[in-house]
Protein backbone atom coordinates (compact mmCIF):
# COMPACT_ATOMS: atom_id res chain seq x y z
CA UNK A 1 0.00 0.00 0.00
CA UNK A 2 0.98 3.55 -0.55
CA UNK A 3 3.55 2.23 -2.98
CA UNK A 4 4.18 5.03 -6.15
CA UNK A 5 6.54 3.49 -7.86
CA UNK A 6 7.57 -0.34 -8.23
CA UNK A 7 10.84 -1.81 -10.32
CA UNK A 8 10.24 -3.65 -13.32
CA UNK A 9 12.12 -6.72 -11.94
CA UNK A 10 10.66 -6.37 -8.27
CA UNK A 11 7.72 -7.58 -7.33
CA UNK A 12 6.22 -8.15 -3.72
CA UNK A 13 5.17 -11.70 -2.32
CA UNK A 14 2.30 -12.57 -0.34
CA UNK A 15 2.51 -16.28 1.50
CA UNK A 16 -0.47 -17.98 3.13
CA UNK A 17 -0.74 -21.08 5.00
CA UNK A 18 -3.62 -22.48 4.10
CA UNK A 19 -4.71 -22.44 0.29
CA UNK A 20 -8.24 -20.67 -0.14
CA UNK A 21 -9.96 -17.77 -1.87
CA UNK A 22 -8.09 -14.35 -1.74
CA UNK A 23 -9.28 -11.36 -2.21
CA UNK A 24 -7.14 -8.37 -2.77
CA UNK A 25 -7.87 -4.69 -3.24
CA UNK A 26 -5.94 -1.12 -4.33
CA UNK A 27 -7.40 1.07 -1.69
CA UNK A 28 -4.34 2.92 -0.60
CA UNK A 29 -2.30 2.04 -3.90
CA UNK A 30 -1.39 4.43 -6.42
CA UNK A 31 -0.05 2.34 -9.33
CA UNK A 32 -1.54 -0.22 -11.11
CA UNK A 33 -0.96 -4.14 -10.56
CA UNK A 34 -0.31 -7.12 -12.40
CA UNK A 35 -1.61 -9.87 -9.25
CA UNK A 36 -1.20 -13.00 -10.00
CA UNK A 37 -2.79 -15.52 -7.51
CA UNK A 38 -0.94 -18.84 -7.55
CA UNK A 39 -1.95 -22.42 -6.23
CA UNK A 40 0.86 -24.59 -3.78
CA UNK A 41 2.74 -26.30 -6.65
CA UNK A 42 3.84 -22.41 -8.26
CA UNK A 43 0.98 -22.91 -10.92
CA UNK A 44 -0.27 -19.35 -11.54
CA UNK A 45 -4.15 -20.11 -11.33
CA UNK A 46 -5.21 -16.22 -11.52
CA UNK A 47 -3.95 -13.18 -13.37
CA UNK A 48 -6.06 -9.81 -12.97
CA UNK A 49 -3.95 -7.22 -15.29
CA UNK A 50 -3.82 -3.92 -15.05
CA UNK A 51 -5.70 -3.45 -11.63
CA UNK A 52 -7.26 -0.07 -11.29
CA UNK A 53 -5.16 2.07 -8.70
CA UNK A 54 -7.17 3.17 -5.23
CA UNK A 55 -10.26 0.79 -6.04
CA UNK A 56 -12.07 -0.89 -3.41
CA UNK A 57 -13.37 -3.12 -5.76
CA UNK A 58 -11.95 -6.88 -4.58
CA UNK A 59 -10.11 -8.54 -6.95
CA UNK A 60 -10.83 -12.18 -5.99
CA UNK A 61 -8.63 -15.37 -7.17
CA UNK A 62 -9.58 -18.85 -6.93
CA UNK A 63 -10.14 -21.42 -3.71
CA UNK A 64 -6.46 -23.13 -4.34
CA UNK A 65 -4.70 -19.96 -3.80
CA UNK A 66 -1.36 -20.07 -1.84
CA UNK A 67 0.21 -16.76 -2.76
CA UNK A 68 -0.18 -13.74 -4.44
CA UNK A 69 2.44 -12.08 -6.57
CA UNK A 70 2.37 -8.52 -7.52
CA UNK A 71 3.82 -6.65 -10.11
CA UNK A 72 3.82 -4.00 -12.20
CA UNK A 73 1.06 -3.69 -14.57
CA UNK A 74 1.66 -4.80 -17.54
CA UNK A 75 4.89 -7.33 -17.35
CA UNK A 76 2.53 -10.15 -17.52
CA UNK A 77 2.19 -9.01 -21.31
CA UNK A 78 5.55 -8.00 -21.54
CA UNK A 79 6.99 -11.39 -20.08
CA UNK A 80 4.21 -13.80 -22.10
CA UNK A 81 3.56 -14.63 -18.29
CA UNK A 82 0.03 -16.74 -18.41
CA UNK A 83 -2.33 -18.62 -16.60
CA UNK A 84 -1.31 -22.13 -16.04
CA UNK A 85 2.40 -21.06 -15.96
CA UNK A 86 4.55 -22.12 -12.71
CA UNK A 87 6.61 -20.21 -10.45
CA UNK A 88 9.70 -21.95 -8.97
CA UNK A 89 11.41 -21.33 -5.29
CA UNK A 90 8.25 -20.37 -3.66
CA UNK A 91 9.16 -20.27 -0.02
CA UNK A 92 7.12 -23.16 2.05
CA UNK A 93 3.54 -21.63 3.30
CA UNK A 94 4.93 -21.52 7.04
CA UNK A 95 7.90 -19.24 5.54
CA UNK A 96 7.95 -16.11 8.29
CA UNK A 97 10.95 -13.49 7.05
CA UNK A 98 10.93 -13.14 10.99
CA UNK A 99 11.95 -16.60 11.56
CA UNK A 100 14.66 -16.48 8.82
Amino acid sequence: MFRETLAENTGMLFVYEQPQTRAMWMKNTPLSLDMLFVDSDGTIQHIARNTIPYSTRQIIGPNTTQYVLELRAGITRKLGIRRHDRIENLPPANYSPSSS
